[in-house]
């Protein structure tokens, strides 16, 4: 049976386990990435993030995690965390 914290970032959370490349820098997560901007969000404790990358500046949802989306993912897949 998988660890409960495995079924949340799997199911819940979605974690799709893609590396980044940033400047040099293997990161797993929007939060560290350097492309990550800060926005307004509804309290000053929990601000908005979107990625400068894309056209739209897409909403960064869980700043643990790589979208699918992102265009900077790396090809090689690794298991989620």
């Amino acid at each position: 049976m998988k660890p409960l914290s495995e079924i949340i970032q799997q199911v819940i959370m979605q974690r799709t386990g893609y590396k980044v490349d940033d400047n040099g820098k293997i990161i797993s997560g929007c939060g560290e990435c350097s492309h990550n901007l800060e926005g307004a969000g509804i309290m000053a404790l929990a601000p908005s993030h979107y990625c400068n990358l894309t056209v739209q500046k897409k909403l960064i949802l869980d700043p643990f995690n790589i979208p699918a989306w992102c265009p900077l993912r790396m090809a090689d897949r690794k298991q989620p965390l």
